[in-house]
């Protein structure tokens, strides 16, 4: 399972990710991003899309290379 949370620390955006194994009930993976405003959200998105997709098949994402709203559809 995939869980998560965005949080406002200042005038910053932090969006943690964790993956967890729900048979185990521990957290496999975990990571965060920090967006400096609003406008950043996208990128910094992609940035954990890109961490989660390396952490789970090994080879990095493609949202780098595509629309900026084709990872969403993923």
């Amino acid at each position: 399972v995939l869980v998560g949370e965005i949080n406002r620390l200042g005038t910053d955006i932090v969006i943690t990710v964790r993956m967890v194994d729900v048979e185990k009930g521990v957290a496999e993976f975990s990571t965060n991003e920090k967006a400096k405003n609003i406008e950043e959200i996208d990128k910094t998105v992609k940035t954990l899309v890109d961490k989660l997709t390396v952490r789970i098949t090994g080879k990095r994402s493609l949202a780098g290379e595509t629309g900026a709203s084709d990872y969403y559809l993923r």
